[in-house]
């Protein structure tokens, strides 16, 4: 977007978060404290823009193939990291195994 926001893609993890803390959203989506740890501490990426562009962890191969990976990809539990096109668009995404 021109404004430098992103636009909300159909990542299963973005969207309205209205009555909850932003700290339960992150436990909620990021389930293993390493990989908020990974994004909050490590990466400096601030809780508001780690919430924003849909980070979270897949603890199934299922989930992991509902996103396109293929068989020998879908090494589960993984960090998904939606990746955005720079009209904003969720384009696809990457995933780093633990």
């Amino acid at each position: 977007m021109a404004d430098g926001r992103l636009r909300q893609g159909s990542s299963r993890n973005t969207g309205d978060h209205t009555g909850r803390s932003l700290d339960d959203v992150l436990r909620e989506r990021l389930d293993y404290p390493h990989h908020r740890r990974m994004l909050l501490e490590e990466s400096g990426i601030s809780p508001a823009v780690v919430a924003q562009r849909g980070y979270y962890t897949a603890k199934t191969k299922a989930e992991l193939a509902s996103l396109g990976f293929s068989e020998r990809q879908r090494r589960a539990v993984a960090l998904v990291i939606p990746m955005y096109s720079p009209a904003g668009e969720l384009a696809t995404h990457q995933i780093r195994p633990d």
